[in-house]
């Protein structure tokens, strides 16, 4: 035999192999492949395990300190516990599931749940810490604020009625307004976080940012309110 001739067998041989899939760089590609997806599902099994327990551990951490928190209303701290008593249940249920799948494609889909399903460090636990201050603010400082305005105003209507001068009037009408406007911006506001969903997260990633902003600035009208009492108080001694 020639060699044209071997040449030409020899590419027939290979065209045939290749025309049935059996060609050599598809032999290998299978046991390598298979190893990839192994170690790939078991990075995904590890990393959801980490990610859980990391979730697990804050989840009791807050839900402790919602527990002893003694400006949380009843009624928040109720929702609260709720909210984070079900992401702490659905997550120990995910555990194991994830664990159990059996391909990446299932493994991924279980691992992004952890995220999207239970938004514990964006969501829920900022949830816990925004109500909290909240209620501080109306359970606490605003009270306390308020009784300081009205016994004020019992003062100056009264045994320091000399004392009310105009400028005493203005830190007056200052302090009202400031208590007036927290009041206002505060109402309903735990309420309305502690409604926040994931999914309402997850549309709207900046869902959180107007009650942070509101809370601020409630903070810094109390402030001045504060320093009104102080001013008048220091102006009728």
């Amino acid at each position: 035999m020639n060699r044209s001739i071997r040449f030409a067998i020899a590419g027939v041989a290979v065209a045939a192999c290749a025309s049935v899939g059996l060609a050599a760089p598809v032999w290998a590609a299978g046991p390598v492949s298979a190893a990839v997806q192994a170690r790939t599902l078991s990075a995904i099994k590890d990393n959801a395990a980490s990610a859980i327990s990391l979730r697990l551990s804050a989840l009791t951490t807050t839900m402790d300190a919602v527990k002893t928190n003694s400006w949380l209303t009843a009624a928040d701290k109720s929702t609260l516990l709720n909210t984070l008593g079900n992401d702490q249940s659905g997550l120990t249920a995910l555990a194991p599931t994830i664990q159990a799948d059996t391909t990446v494609v299932q493994a991924r889909s279980d691992y992004k749940s952890i995220f999207q399903s239970y938004r514990v460090f964006l969501l829920a636990i900022p949830q816990a810490r925004l109500s909290a201050a909240t209620d501080d603010i109306t359970g606490g400082a605003l009270l306390r604020l308020t009784d300081a305005k009205n016994r004020l105003t019992g003062l100056l209507s009264g045994v320091d009625l000399a004392k009310d001068t105009p400028a005493v009037q203005a830190l007056m009408s200052d302090l009202a307004s400031k208590i007036q406007a927290v009041t206002t911006a505060t109402s309903g506001l735990s309420a309305s976080i502690l409604a926040l969903t994931p999914s309402e997260f997850d549309a709207n990633y900046t869902v959180l940012a107007t009650p942070r902003e509101t809370l601020l600035t409630s903070r810094s009208n109390l402030i001045a309110a504060r320093t009104d009492v102080v001013t008048v108080i220091g102006d009728i001694k």
